[in-house]
């Protein structure tokens, strides 16, 4: 995740993001979620867009000076809804991959604050 530099479309932000947080070269799709944050403690909200993507270069490994992520891990499916996300979108997905979801829009999203 991150934010678009001036004049980069949202393809090319995950591309650079994925490069410089996780060392690896994907391939962008099209948008399968997205949904709002709404975090009045801080004031501001922030709207996430989930694509689909293939990874075609690399293998995921943390880069501290990119990102605050913590780990990378693979969880099954069934798992998802159980996960501490950010955004909190575990059971979104699940729905999407069962072809559940009737909008890419999930409105707001429900996100615990982390102070």
């Amino acid at each position: 995740g991150g934010n678009p530099d001036a004049g980069e479309t949202m393809p090319q932000t995950l591309q650079r993001e994925l490069r410089e947080e996780l060392g690896i070269e994907i391939e962008v799709a099209h948008l399968v979620l997205m949904g709002e944050v709404i975090l009045p403690q801080q004031k501001n909200d922030v709207l996430h867009c989930v694509f689909l993507g293939q990874l075609i270069g690399g293998i995921p490994i943390l880069n501290p000076a990119e990102t605050s992520a913590v780990a990378v891990v693979w969880k099954p499916i069934p798992l998802l809804h159980t996960l501490a996300m950010y955004p909190n979108l575990g059971t979104d997905i699940q729905q999407l991959i069962l072809g559940n979801l009737q909008s890419p829009y999930v409105g707001r999203i429900s996100q615990q604050w982390y102070a």
